[in-house]
């Protein structure tokens, strides 16, 4: 029998990748030239802490001025010999001294940021001192839903079951965030601890509404309910931990540059919409009980298939079955 075809992940031979700096500053190639993974692209500075203080009483600062944690930023008379101060927590410069709103800007030392490409391929386009347009080959894995600005950098995948807040750890500092399910306490601790954005398998909407909120980037792959990643999928994942990857969320896709498939499944150069259903096969359920879960084709019989579904074999028609490819 024919079934249809689910074909989520596929090759791209000219993927486009973008490289950008966070701040105008120096990019060191140019157009035309083939580039290795970990090459230099370019740098800049960066200021990584800025602080808005409210003071009353005195002000002991002025504009310019360097200050470190601890210094006192004003002083306020407490009866007659006792003062209340109000001091700095990071090192800066005094941006600005606003007597009447009673606020002191600091900003916080710059430090040197450098663009590494992460991508091997060709550089096709520069974006004086902001960016680099590479291209490169790439497996790209499509999504239901996705939201958010387009982000780039390693991948990290913790664990099968859903992450609390207790699996977030410094490690997800400037990555992309591969799980199953995350929940919104997870998700916050994430985002503070640096995460750049996140694939997810599914959510429930309600969930997506409240990432939408926290404005994140992120991609939901399978659909929005308790799904997981169908099996291929999830095995790939896991192949592909501490990889370069880039969430387009506006096409709703993961791009994994310089990549192939070969080890991914043997049916993907496939490109009609149905195909023959095998013993063997990995197909994902439609039905309401397993709604959206892989499997393992067992056995084809004249009307329905014998899949094997989280370690049990139920019989399922072939109108609620896709082979994923």
């Amino acid at each position: 029998m024919n079934i249809n075809i689910l074909k989520k992940i596929y090759f791209e031979a000219n993927a486009f990748i973008e490289r950008k700096l966070p701040h105008p500053g120096t990019i060191i190639v140019k157009k035309g030239d083939f580039i290795n993974s970990y090459d230099k692209l370019g740098d800049t500075k960066i200021v990584k802490d800025s602080e808005s203080i409210s003071f009353k009483g005195k002000v002991l600062v002025k504009k310019g001025q360097r200050v470190y944690p601890g210094d006192s930023i004003s002083e306020e008379k407490r009866y007659l010999i006792k003062k209340d101060y109000t001091k700095s927590t990071i090192s800066g410069i005094v941006k600005s001294v606003d007597r009447r709103q009673k606020k002191v800007n600091i900003e916080g030392l710059s430090t040197n940021f450098t663009l590494y490409s992460g991508v091997a391929g060709e550089v096709v386009d520069v974006l004086k001192n902001t960016s680099v347009l590479i291209k490169s080959q790439a497996v790209v894995v499509k999504s239901i839903a996705g939201f958010g600005a387009e982000v780039a950098g390693e991948l990290i995948y913790l664990k099968d079951d859903k992450l609390t807040d207790e699996d977030i750890t410094e490690s997800v500092k400037g990555k992309i965030i591969v799980a199953n399910s995350i929940d919104i306490g997870a998700v916050s601790k994430a985002k503070t601890m640096g995460a750049f954005g996140f694939v997810v398998a599914s959510c429930e909407y309600v969930e997506y509404k409240r990432y939408m909120e926290e404005k994140l980037s992120i991609l939901v792959v399978e659909g929005f309910g308790k799904m997981i990643f169908s099996l291929p999928l999830l095995n790939y994942f896991k192949k592909m931990d501490s990889k370069f990857g880039a969430i387009r969320t506006y096409e709703g896709m993961l791009i994994l540059p310089g990549e192939k498939l070969e080890d991914f499944l043997s049916k993907t150069s496939k490109n009609y919409l149905e195909e023959k259903l095998e013993v063997g096969d990995i197909v994902q359920t439609f039905n309401k009980e397993h709604f959206g879960k892989s499997g393992v084709v067992k056995q084809i019989k004249d009307d329905y298939v014998v899949v094997e579904v989280d370690g049990n074999q139920v019989d399922l028609k072939p109108n609620v079955l896709g082979i994923i490819v």
